[in-house]
């Protein structure tokens, strides 16, 4: 064993053969993009700090033992099968270099995805090896030799490689690397940068496909969500993650033909929501915006997550929030000052019984003053008078901004006694436990039956019944026990009965 090392290689694949320079990448993140099917040549590192040493997480080298000016590259397969890569020093000075894959990124293997298996000897020959591919590491060798041999087996579609090579004799020298088997039966294959698309897209953009122009051609795509189209550059509107995958093409011209694929990821949006603080006319108010990661108010020229407007001022606004992937929304949202309450009420007369009902609007906290002394907070009180009379009842209704007020007669003209058709409107039994009976008079039709709680607030309602029988059985024995109050709305009057379950 000589020593370890870590390349991260992606490749496109060109059908011509040519020899070109390129750069190396001093780290795994650093790797260069190059294309499988042509010649490479870069100059040797010399003295050049090692590979990152090898642990979790990080690179595992497998038979390298040790990295020195390592050189990183990456390439993507296009077409699927077998790769084999010939790389040679030009002085016949000792290399060496080890490939790891199949990924879905170039970058994401890294830190911890750059795995070899047990053992992880040298392969110093062409054609595949009976100890690789041993987890993602695809071949390795660490022989003394000027020249080695990469060999990948079933390379899928899409897939990335990454490749390390190393200048062990720290001699100068070029390094010089291509596919050597290109264009062979059950060869595989990369592609150039062929496919492009817009970057970012997010949800709601126009996902746009590139490919390059050819003349005579023909194209053909292919991609998730049963995407298929002719044209030379297509697009989808409103693209979501259902687009997501991978996107292949077809160039044929003169009976030649091109493939080539790119991976789309489509990212997600941020749903910005806006609250705005209550605020009365010349007052101030503060606005919050959630659900990104930063926010522009264009209107009023900040930025932030909270925008204060001192003062408020009417009218129609919006902010743009931005996730941490770059993705946009934005939302409109109006600043109005909140009104005054409006106060107004309604009351129906059971005897001596009153069931009171606002029609208040701006404002949900209320006040009510019965005019014998007796007050409630209630939204819907019900409220029993002892004397026969006429009484000031009067209700406040109040918000943030302020309070209106509202007084009305109400006229006690019976107390203590019912009339003849009321009276004859009896609950058996009562108290009850839950299950009860109503005796309904004479030529009279029960259109709606409710249970009010002590509050006033209709908890049950019951609307379809059998009335010919002039009893109506109820069941509300589910209830908690208690006092509630029976509503019972005929054609012509309205009917409260204290209801007791225990």
């Amino acid at each position: 064993m000589k020593k370890q090392t870590l390349l991260i290689f992606s490749l496109f694949l060109l059908i011509i053969n040519i020899n070109k320079a390129v750069c190396q990448g001093t780290s795994c993140l650093g790797a260069q993009l190059v294309i499988t099917g042509s010649n490479y040549t870069y100059p040797a590192g010399v003295n050049a700090p090692p590979a990152p040493p090898s642990g979790s997480p990080g690179p595992n080298y497998g038979c390298l033992a040790t990295q020195p000016n390592p050189a990183w590259y990456y390439f993507q397969i296009s077409s699927p099968g077998n790769i084999e890569i010939h790389m040679k020093g030009s002085n016949d000075k000792d290399i060496d270099f080890c490939c790891w894959g199949p990924f879905t990124s170039p970058t994401s293997p890294c830190l911890q995805g750059l795995t070899a298996g047990i053992p992880t000897p040298s392969h110093h020959t062409t054609g595949p090896s009976t100890n690789y591919p041993t987890l993602n590491m695809v071949d390795c060798s660490y022989d003394a030799s000027f020249e080695e041999w990469c060999y990948i087996p079933n390379a899928p579609l899409g897939a990335y490689y990454i490749l390390l090579i190393t200048n062990y004799s720290n001699q100068v020298q070029n390094i010089i690397f291509s596919q050597t088997n290109a264009g062979q039966p059950g060869a595989g294959s990369s592609a150039s940068s062929m496919l492009v698309t817009t970057n970012p897209t997010c949800e709601g953009d126009t996902l746009k496909l590139y490919s390059p122009t050819i003349l005579n051609a023909t194209y053909t795509w292919i991609g998730p969500n049963n995407f298929q189209s002719n044209l030379q550059n297509p697009i989808i509107p409103n693209a979501d993650t259902t687009n997501n995958g991978n996107y292949s093409l077809i160039i044929d011209s003169a009976g030649t033909s091109y493939n080539g694929f790119i991976n789309i990821s489509i990212k997600q949006k941020p749903n910005v929501s806006v609250f705005v603080g209550p605020y009365c006319d010349g007052g101030n108010t503060q606005i919050i915006a959630s659900g990104a990661a930063n926010y522009t108010w264009p209107q009023f020229g900040s930025t932030g997550t909270v925008h204060y407007m001192s003062p408020a001022i009417q009218g129609n606004y919006y902010v743009v929030g931005t996730a941490t992937n770059g993705c946009k929304d934005s939302v409109a949202f109006n600043v109005t000052p909140q009104p005054t309450p409006i106060s107004d009420f309604i009351y129906t007369i059971n005897d001596n019984t009153v069931l009171f009902q606002p029609l208040s609007i701006f404002t949900s906290n209320y006040y009510w003053e019965f005019g014998d002394g007796s007050n409630s907070q209630q939204s819907n009180p019900i409220h029993t008078y002892n004397d026969i009379g006429t009484y000031q009842v009067s209700l406040q209704s109040y918000n943030f901004c302020g309070v209106d007020s509202v007084t009305k007669p109400l006229l006690i003209s019976i107390v203590g006694i019912e009339n003849s058709e009321i009276q004859k409107f009896k609950i058996s039994p009562n108290p009850n436990n839950g299950n009860f009976t109503i005796e309904i008079p004479e030529n009279i039709e029960v259109k709606k039956i409710e249970i009010l709680s002590m509050e006033g607030k209709k908890i049950k309602e019951f609307n379809t019944f059998e009335t010919k029988s002039k009893q109506i059985s109820l069941n509300i024995n589910k209830f908690t026990k208690g006092l509630y109050y029976l509503k019972i709305i005929t054609k012509d009057t309205i009917i409260l009965r204290k209801l007791i379950t225990e």
